[in-house]
């Protein structure tokens, strides 16, 4: 959930980047992007290690990992938007379809159980004071 709240945020942040006059505006919006986006990373490796087995982890993150590149890659679109749309129409567009799939992932995307395939803790060992195992470390020598 707080992954798709975060994207909803992020992407209300871009719509609204449509909307600057001035450079404070534009300041505060890039900053709040750059809060909301800082979230995505914790979230997105803490639910593939909740949603996939050890085996094939390194396969999910690698596949997200890709994200990156695949979505500076294809920023190269925005380009063609801006010169058809102008760039206040394109923040509005992007920020829309943002909402939009944060939306569907809040509806859709269920929450995984935390710790599934993490292995069984053991029992805690009881700790004892330095006094108390100094104490019982010379009963044993003497």
């Amino acid at each position: 959930m707080m992954l798709s709240v975060a994207a909803i945020a992020w992407s209300a942040c871009t719509l609204l980047s449509g909307l600057i006059h001035n450079y404070w505006m534009l300041f505060f919006f890039r900053f709040c992007i750059g809060i909301f986006e800082s979230v995505f990373n914790p979230c997105a490796y803490g639910i593939i290690s909740d949603y996939f087995h050890p085996s094939s982890r390194t396969t999910a993150n690698s596949i997200y990992n890709l994200g990156v590149y695949l979505g500076g890659a294809l920023s190269s679109i925005t380009i063609i938007l801006i010169t058809s749309l102008g760039w206040r129409l394109t923040y509005d567009v992007i920020g829309i379809g943002g909402m939009a799939i944060g939306i569907v992932t809040l509806i859709f995307v269920l929450e995984p159980t935390r710790g599934k395939f993490d292995p069984p803790k053991e029992k805690k060992v009881e700790q004892l004071s330095l006094g108390t195992r100094w104490v019982n470390s010379a009963k044993e020598i003497f």
